[in-house]
């Protein structure tokens, strides 16, 4: 293992939080959508896991900057040049499977233009495969939450205390064979300082629900759960990532705290189920009702963890939004997925929300194992009926290390390297297609069920009915622009590499 030393550097520690591609990043900052990565607008949400890592690093004496390089729409030489202008001992990356060719290209430039700086890979996909780091060509990499061994890191790579070998999670290499360190399991989420969003422009980041400025936290990290489509059913990701919780007077404490900002009109929790501690998320509606909580929040979670009882207290703590996951209409296809949700819960949960004003969102995935044309129109007739309040749609992404993936490798969907391919730019995403369809028909019917939900002639009065400001009619005109232009693109844009 070789790292950069004695160097004049300006400062200890960048975390940067990567674009989701940057070929799609253009030098006047405007972003091209990949149609199926990404296929609704893109939402800027603050990058609470780096702000963590910035606070627990400023409470250790680091200095630390966040380049959100996403929300700030840089450009590869744009993130060169800051990392030139700051040259940091220490240049923290997150890496998700969607950003691996964006990572990858970023890595290269980073370990040519400024040698002196030592590359440091986190989050989900360093804990998937702990090789990338070794492919990338990066320094390190961090197994599951990382603030701990971050700290630690930065402690041996700038003050030259302790040892790697001491380090837990961590991954390096060693006279040509990669070590991989057992993940840090004994963190206390309660323990940990507030996340240091002085680090990030917190102008820059707006609601999906009302476009009002916005910030976020946390009650819970990781989820009980292990949906087959999702990271978590991920056996490396659930040994990596484990569940932890705060108390509730911490969460109430911080919320208050983000509430009293002037530039916070909207909070949004991150917890993956929110509600699945029904005791502890009603003592935190119970105090924020009681303190007459004026800024509205949003959460996403399971339709069988609601009931109206707790929808009631949400609304009345100021919950304005709930993201709930339906993937189909198809209550078998679900329970193989390992979501056992019935159809009658979520009609239950969405027209509950109605009932006491919070709007629902659901979110379908299309192209799940053994769906078939007949079982996509019943999902969409199904988002009809539920007449929510907003619906994603999205095709099935094979993420590494997940059932979905190893289902994808038997029938010949992807190859075994299908990552490593993807992060050279050889192959797209890939999708999951199922016997009987194509991946162009899942496209292809992921836009056409938007327009058949968005541009009906009730659901735009009824939203007409309930536009709040000028600004609320602006941002609900994007999104008809969206709507529309996302399917000039879808029309015009084929992926041969995913027609199997």
């Amino acid at each position: 293992m070789s790292v950069p030393t004695g160097i004049d550097r300006h400062m200890d520690v960048l975390l940067v939080n990567p674009p989701l591609d940057l070929d799609r990043v253009h030098a006047d900052g405007s972003v091209h959508v990949d149609p199926v990565k990404f296929d609704q607008p893109p939402i800027d949400f603050p990058p609470l896991g780096l702000c963590y890592l910035g606070a627990v690093l400023e409470q250790d004496g680091f200095s630390v900057e966040i380049v959100d390089a996403w929300v700030q729409r840089m450009t590869v030489e744009t993130i060169l040049d800051r990392v030139r202008q700051k040259r940091p001992r220490i240049v923290g990356v997150s890496l998700l499977s969607f950003t691996l060719p964006s990572v990858y290209r970023l890595v290269g430039r980073i370990r040519e233009t400024c040698p002196e700086s030592t590359v440091v890979l986190g989050n989900l996909y360093v804990s998937n495969d702990p090789s990338i780091v070794g492919k990338m060509d990066a320094h390190f990499g961090i197994l599951g939450w990382g603030e701990e061994p971050l700290r630690r890191l930065a402690r041996f790579l700038v003050r030259r205390e302790g040892s790697v070998d001491d380090i837990p999670g961590l991954v390096f290499d060693r006279d040509g064979r990669t070590i991989v360190g057992e993940p840090y399991l004994d963190g206390d989420l309660s323990a940990l300082p507030l996340p240091a969003r002085h680090l990030i422009d917190g102008n820059r980041y707006f609601s999906p629900a009302d476009h009002r400025p916005m910030a976020n936290l946390t009650m819970t990290r990781g989820c009980p759960f292990h949906c087959e489509h999702c990271h978590f059913s991920s056996t490396n990701v659930r040994k990596c990532f484990h569940r932890q919780s705060r108390p509730v007077e911490d969460v109430v404490s911080e919320f208050q705290w983000l509430a009293a900002k002037k530039e916070v009109r909207y909070i949004s929790f991150t917890d993956d189920t929110f509600t699945v501690d029904r005791k502890g998320v009603m003592e935190l509606c119970s105090s924020l009702a009681g303190a007459g909580n004026k800024v509205p929040w949003g959460c996403e979670t399971r339709a069988s963890f609601l009931d109206r009882e707790l929808l009631d207290a949400m609304r009345a703590a100021g919950c304005k939004g709930i993201s709930i996951g339906v993937e189909t209409a198809n209550e078998e296809i679900r329970k193989r997925m390992q979501k056992r949700v019935s159809n009658e819960q979520i009609r239950e949960a969405v027209h509950h929300c109605g009932e006491v004003g919070i709007e629902a969102k659901v979110n379908f995935i299309f192209g799940l194992p053994k769906e078939t044309e007949e079982d996509i129109e019943n999902s969409i007739r199904f988002a009809l009926d539920l007449r929510p309040a907003y619906v994603e749609f999205h095709v099935a992404l094979v993420l590494p290390d997940t059932p979905l993936f190893d289902d994808a490798l038997r029938r010949g969907l992807i190859r075994e390297d299908e990552f490593d391919r993807f992060m050279r730019s050889e192959v797209g995403f890939p999708i999951f297609v199922p016997e009987g369809l194509t991946a162009r028909r899942l496209v292809d019917v992921d836009q056409q069920a938007y327009r058949r939900f968005y541009l009906r002639p009730g659901y735009v009065l009824a939203r007409a009915a309930r536009l709040e400001s000028p600004s609320d009619f602006v941002r609900h005109v994007k999104i008809a622009f969206w709507l529309v232009t996302s399917a000039l693109r879808r029309s015009d844009q084929g992926r041969p590499d995913h027609e199997r």
